[in-house]
């Protein structure tokens, strides 16, 4: 969708003076607002998807106080990846947000705790990484994101099983100990391509298996989230998720991670620690 406003006018029939609202829908086009302009014919501003959210989230973060009424921060799409070790046994799996929190890895992007965060689509990858249960950087680095419990790369005994009951687990959301998002279901995330990393393709071929899983647009794997949530940089961000069981999900030969990425709304420098 093209990120730009664009005006048209309409004439107006004889005596029709009086101010104009409304939303029209063309296509995937969405139209904002209505309003007379002084030579009696009406305006008309196309918003893109962005905008339009923009315009949608600004008064609810006037209204919770994270932004001082009628204030515009500067907004850019944005993202936070946030990266946790799964190696051993556990039942829950939490990530760190902001950047002040813990260690932060190199295939990470955390939250400033100077900006908000309006998350409008996510997604949960597993990652294998590394040759012993304690992954370096550079081998972070090149450790593919897996949208599947796939058997040929998770080969230990019973990894691909254990790491799979990820995609049912139940997410919770809580900003500030206010329970966002109670119970989002892990398996909206789950994607299974027809070619699957380490899967045979032919008897005949010599090189006869894919070498990358299939990953089909830039949005594969990434569900709406729908009403939005927005991260505060200065607040208590927990996003948790609750497993059905208490089962090792670690590798013997490599260290296992799961990454919360979300895509969404960077609002820059809007959190209240830039508010005097």
């Amino acid at each position: 969708m093209l990120g730009f406003v664009m005006a048209f006018a309409v004439s107006f029939l004889a005596g029709a003076t009086a101010p104009v609202s409304a939303a029209v829908g063309l296509g995937a086009v969405a139209f904002g607002s209505l309003g007379v302009i002084p030579n009696g014919s009406l305006a008309i501003s196309v918003m893109s998807p962005n905008e339009s959210t923009i315009e949608r989230i600004l008064p609810k973060l006037w209204q919770k106080k994270y932004v001082p009424d009628g204030n515009r921060p500067r907004v850019t799409q944005g993202f936070i990846a946030s990266l946790t070790s799964i190696q051993g046994t556990t039942k829950t799996i939490s990530f760190n947000l902001l950047t002040n929190q813990g260690t932060v890895r190199n295939v990470e992007n955390r939250l400033n705790v100077t900006d908000l965060f309006t998350v409008t689509h996510m997604t949960l990858y597993l990652i294998k990484a590394g040759t012993t249960t304690t992954a370096t950087d550079d081998e972070l680095a090149v450790a593919q994101n897996h949208t599947f419990e796939n058997p040929t790369i998770f080969t230990s005994a019973n990894e691909a099983v254990n790491v799979g009951q990820l995609y049912r687990g139940v997410m919770q959301v809580k900003i500030d100990n206010d329970v966002i998002i109670d119970s989002l279901d892990c398996m909206r995330f789950r994607r299974v391509e027809t070619a699957q990393q380490g899967i045979n393709v032919s008897t005949a071929a010599s090189n006869n298996s894919y070498g990358r899983s299939g990953y089909v647009g830039p949005n594969f794997a990434f569900a709406e989230i729908d009403p939005e949530i927005t991260f505060n940089g200065i607040g208590k961000n927990e996003v948790t998720i609750n497993l059905p069981a208490n089962l090792n999900m670690g590798g013997t030969g490599s260290q296992n991670f799961v990454m919360a990425h979300f895509r969404g709304l960077l609002w820059q420098n809007a959190s209240k620690l830039n508010q005097g």
